[in-house]
């Protein structure tokens, strides 16, 4: 999915990782395991161990967790280098389009990274954007933030789930009959 965790590697939609031994449960404990939204490590043959099912305890994917933690991380890293490379970043519209620039640039690094979809376009012909940026009016900004320094900027993303199974369902067929 994204972010670069050490020994994580991406085969398909099944994280493997190095060095990991499959686990050896009975059935009793995978179902006691799987009860609590936990994960073990199998062996899907030909030597590759993965974790399954690929959930945390609250029922979510691991992969959009990863990839919401990364999108978090990359988007205060970049604003953070914006502020520190820039002599002055000013609190008027010109200054507003800087940071939702850089936001925007952060949030496409995700799209590319494969954590937010892909713009598309609906079944009704209109676009859906995988992501966007609010930017705030002047209006929208009180005094005392100008005077402090503070800005709120907000956003939102369409996150990417992945594919996990599969019922491929077809026929067999004999030509002629």
């Amino acid at each position: 999915m994204s972010g670069n965790a050490t020994g994580a590697q991406k085969h398909g939609h099944l994280k493997t990782l190095n060095a990991a031994q499959a686990d050896d449960f009975t059935e009793t404990d995978y179902q006691k395991i799987q009860a609590l939204n936990g994960n073990t490590f199998e062996d899907y043959g030909s030597g590759i161990t993965v974790t399954y099912p690929g959930t945390c305890g609250d029922g979510e994917s691991i992969e959009v967790v990863r990839f919401c933690y990364w999108q978090a991380d990359r988007m205060q890293k970049d604003l953070a280098t914006l502020f520190v490379n820039r002599n002055k970043i000013g609190h008027d519209m010109p200054g507003y389009e800087v940071v939702c620039n850089k936001m925007e640039s952060s949030l496409k690094a995700g799209q590319t990274a494969g954590g937010i979809i892909e713009n598309f376009t609906d079944e009704n012909g209109d676009l859906i954007r995988g992501f966007e940026v609010v930017r705030p009016t002047m209006a929208e900004v009180s005094a005392t933030q100008r005077i402090k320094g503070d800005l709120t900027v907000k956003f939102k993303f369409y996150l990417r789930y992945a594919i996990k199974h599969v019922d491929a369902i077809g026929s067999a067929m004999t030509y002629g009959i």
